[in-house]
C-alpha cells in the first residue's frame, strides 16, 4: 500500500515538473521571440 502511494506521488511530481519546463520553454519562445538571435538562445533557457 505505501508502495503504490509513493510511485503515485512520485508520478504527479514528474507531471508537475513536466508542466513546469513546458510554461518555461513557452516563456522563453515569447521573451526571446521579437529577436531572430535570441530565438535560438531559448534553447539554452530551457535547457
Amino acid at each position: 500500500m505505501f508502495w503504490n502511494w509513493n510511485r503515485n506521488r512520485v508520478r504527479t511530481f514528474s507531471v508537475f515538473v513536466f508542466s513546469a519546463g513546458v510554461f518555461a520553454s513557452i516563456s522563453c519562445i515569447f521573451l526571446f521571440f521579437p529577436s531572430i538571435e535570441l530565438l535560438f538562445g531559448k534553447l539554452s533557457c530551457g535547457f
